[in-house]
């Protein structure tokens, strides 16, 4: 009984809470406190003490869940949402819950106090209390200073789980990238590198026993590859020219946006009095004229606020915006050589390998040409299909494929015209002789030399290629992900 009272209690603060969240936010209290928080001077830190300062004062007079339910859903989005901070929702909640922890220990309110008093002895005294609590709420202060400063020790953990586990974002997530290509630098970029060495390896290859085709397969790879490196390694470049400049680029960054958003405001204003003038009686004159000279006001406010950007900051803005464009192209530029390279390179590694399998199609070629003419056409039609979905099966056979799937549509019609089936058929084996000539010339050695290559750059030029993150990037990637990145240069 007492469990079912203690969980309808609950229940009901839950439905409270959403209902009262509900309504603040239908009737635009949300919209105010964004706007009260965002007009504050000092960016993110200045609306999130005063985020946290009335969390600790609430938490003198509301329990934890009321607080979570109620405070929390209105003013994290807007804390969340600011480029400036990019912080976590796991970051911001451990803020919370230590804030709210300290608000209970913290006298005269302290929900934490009196509990304690509840139990306590009458020998003991309040002020006691009081005093005791010091340390900890010193202790708890000193958490929320360390905790704030370093990002990294609330992060880790749940970053490195979740790219450790069955269910962790795969190589190709756009948010992971930035952080692969930090470690990629350190892993391609270095001469001493396996990847650099495996490179150097397969580019002395001897692939002279391949066909042109395969063989400019590899070379244009190779070539690619090296480009990719000197766009990742320019990327870099620029990202540090970018760095450097970002110091004296966003107070002025900051000065526009707020002089835009003011300028926003100014027109929104204009917009509404022009409604009013338009729904104003055409006799009340003096309502009309106080509203157009309002209206005057705003136009002249705006030209006011534009009048104040700063000088040369259409020039500074797109040279700033011309770095971060070229920063973004060359990385596009890398991960487009890495990917298309390797793939290129897999797919004739998967032609090679699948060498022994190609070669027993010969002597079904062999029979189908001895029994075009003879067998039933239907029948016929029918097994070349078959034929054909076996060869389709196995990499860089479209050629061959192509030319069966018209033998056996011929084969279909009701009056068959065997000289081009014969012709078709004779065209696919042909172009199936060429390959089997041109796989049978190739060394083994030059297969084991791509393959090695491949295998030992799996995880690098690879990587996103694969399904999942190896352990070593993973736990790279926790730690790359842990500290909060300042976006709003890109803004």
């Amino acid at each position: 009984m007492e469990t079912a009272k203690t969980t309808s209690l609950v229940f009901i603060i839950l439905l409270g809470a959403a209902m009262l969240t509900a309504a603040f936010r239908a009737f635009g209290g949300e919209e105010l406190v964004k706007e009260y928080l965002n007009s504050l001077p000092g960016g993110f830190w200045s609306k999130f003490v005063i985020v946290m300062l009335v969390i600790f004062i609430l938490g003198f007079f509301l329990d934890f869940i009321e607080i979570a339910v109620v405070v929390v859903p209105i003013v994290a989005p807007i804390l969340l949402a600011d480029p400036s901070a990019n912080i976590t929702a796991v970051w911001l909640g451990v803020m919370i819950g230590l804030n709210i922890q300290t608000s209970f220990l913290t006298p005269p309110f302290g929900f934490a106090l009196f509990y304690l008093r509840g139990v306590a002895s009458k020998a003991v005294k309040t002020i006691q209390m009081y005093k005791g609590v010091v340390p900890f709420i010193t202790l708890q202060l000193i958490a929320l200073a360390v905790v704030g400063s370093y990002p990294f020790l609330v992060n880790y953990l749940p970053n490195r789980l979740n790219f450790l586990s069955e269910t962790s974002p795969p190589p190709k997530n756009p948010k992971l990238q930035l952080c692969i290509e930090k470690y990629m630098k350190n892993n391609m970029l270095n001469s001493n590198s396996l990847t650099n060495a495996s490179l150097i390896n397969l580019s002395k290859a001897d692939f002279s026993s391949m066909p042109k085709k395969y063989k400019n397969i590899i070379t244009n790879s190779i070539s690619t590859i090296e480009g990719g490196f000197l766009n990742l390694n320019k990327a870099f470049e620029i990202d540090s020219i970018i760095q450097n400049q970002a110091n004296d680029y966003l107070p002025l960054l900051k000065v526009v946006r707020n002089k835009e958003k003011n300028i926003k405001e100014l027109k929104s204003l204009i917009k509404t009095n022009e409604t009013m003038i338009s729904r104003a009686e055409k006799n009340d004159k003096q309502k009309i004229s106080l509203l157009n000279s309002e209206v005057e006001k705003l136009k002249n406010d705006i030209q006011i606020e534009k009048q104040g950007y700063p000088k040369n900051w259409a020039d500074t803005y797109k040279n700033f915006q011309k770095l971060i464009k070229e920063e973004n192209l060359n990385r596009i530029k890398y991960r487009r050589a890495m990917d298309n390279s390797y793939d290129e390179m897999s797919t004739l590694l998967n032609i090679l390998l699948s060498r022994t399998e190609f070669y027993t199609f010969r002597d079904e070629f062999k029979k189908f040409s001895k029994i075009l003419e003879t067998n039933e056409p239907k029948t016929l039609s029918k097994e070349i299909k078959v034929f054909s979905k076996k060869i389709s099966r196995l990499p860089d056979n479209s050629r061959i494929t192509s030319k069966l799937s018209k033998v056996s549509r011929n084969l279909k019609k009701k009056k068959v015209n065997y000289e081009k089936v014969l012709k078709d058929f004779n065209k696919s084996f042909a172009d199936y002789e060429k390959k089997y000539s041109d796989l049978k010339k190739i060394d083994d050695n030059a297969v084991n030399d791509l393959s090695v290559f491949l295998d030992s750059t799996k995880f690098t030029i690879g990587l996103r290629q694969q399904q999942k993150i190896p352990k070593d990037i993973a736990l790279f990637l926790a730690g790359c992900r842990s500290d909060h990145r300042d976006l709003s240069l890109y803004f």
